[in-house]
């Protein structure tokens, strides 16, 4: 029987392609057995009280879909980007560390999955669903701009997207063979040996994957402006529980559409622009020490895929004695 796969995310990452194009595919020698994005993740890792979690409990849950991967011999699939946190809700949902703790508890032999993505690029992404999930804040509120109060966070907090702590955390529980890391922009640019990576942690043939469409692309330029504009009013905020949105949201959503598709390209590309040059200004190299621990825990090369590392003859410090002042800090 194969272990189990953890897909835990990051957000933004292909994850949408992954579960529905590859994780969902017996023919490509996965199962997903508890639905391509698993809901019950989250209802039995991250929502339950920690004062009545109990892991034997949480696998009774899962032992159906185990049983039917065993007869099918397919890899099983847990997937849900949710277990690494929740960094667009409106506050602080930076529960990965003891998701996994229960994951590993449950599942001590797991293989997991990581996949991550540029920061500042990951961020801007990040901003726009934020945007779509009916937030009206500009994105120096959503970052943190330079000063915020006492006791009050960034609505989308920066640690979320220092990736050493999580991906740290995971090997020490499940095993540094047990967790592969992917850049997202691996995908886009060497799609085979993602693929192949993730083929070689469940210890099964590669199979021939179909090229990835993109699935649910953020709004960009005066689309967005118009959209954050409309969230401003309440106008057109989604209820994701639901199946069908109300005629307002879906009138928000056809004028975003015509918004982003008519505005000249001149105006978009100024708009964009200056959300790329912000983001560039407020996080610069903030995430440049990270990236390299990263890199020391994984064998990844990540400035060919343009992550921010320190400068040529710096090294990365250990996690007790960090030479970056701002490192870790909260914005």
């Amino acid at each position: 029987m194969s272990a189990l796969l953890l897909h835990v995310g990051y957000h933004k990452t292909a994850t949408t392609w992954l579960q529905n194009a590859v994780f969902s595919h017996e023919s490509l020698g996965f199962i997903s057995p508890w639905g391509p994005q698993a809901g019950i993740a989250v209802d039995e890792f991250v929502l339950v009280s920690p004062f009545r979690f109990d892991a034997k409990q949480a696998r009774s849950r899962f032992d159906a879909g185990l049983a039917e991967a065993r007869d099918k011999d397919l890899v099983p699939v847990l997937s849900n980007e949710a277990l690494c946190g929740q960094p667009i809700s409106g506050g602080r949902f930076e529960y990965g560390k003891y998701v996994l703790d229960r994951l590993h508890e449950t599942f001590p032999d797991a293989k997991v999955l990581i996949v991550v993505r540029e920061q500042r690029a990951a961020l801007l992404s990040h901003y726009r669903q934020y945007i779509a999930n009916g937030f009206s804040g500009d994105l120096a509120r959503f970052i943190g701009g330079p000063v915020l109060p006492p006791g009050f966070a960034a609505d989308c907090p920066l640690d979320h997207f220092e990736y050493h702590a999580f991906v740290g955390h995971a090997q020490a529980l499940f095993g540094a063979k047990s967790v592969v890391v992917l850049p997202f922009e691996m995908l886009k640019e060497e799609r085979k040996r993602f693929l192949a990576e993730i083929y070689r942690l469940v210890d099964r043939p590669m199979a021939v994957v179909p090229d990835p469409a993109p699935q649910r692309v953020g709004t960009k330029g005066l689309g967005l402006a118009f959209k954050r504009a409309c969230n401003r009013i309440n106008l057109g905020k989604a209820d994701w529980t639901q199946a069908r949105q109300s005629l307002a949201v879906r009138a928000v959503s056809r004028g975003t559409g015509w918004v982003q598709r008519l505005a000249p390209e001149a105006w978009q590309s100024a708009y964009e622009e200056r959300l790329q040059g912000y983001v560039e200004a407020r996080i610069g190299s903030r995430y440049a020490q990270s990236n390299a621990l990263l890199e020391r825990r994984t064998g990844l090369k990540l400035r060919q895929y343009g992550y921010a590392l320190p400068s040529s003859g710096a090294s990365a410090t250990n996690d007790s004695a960090r030479s970056d002042p701002t490192f870790g800090q909260r914005p």
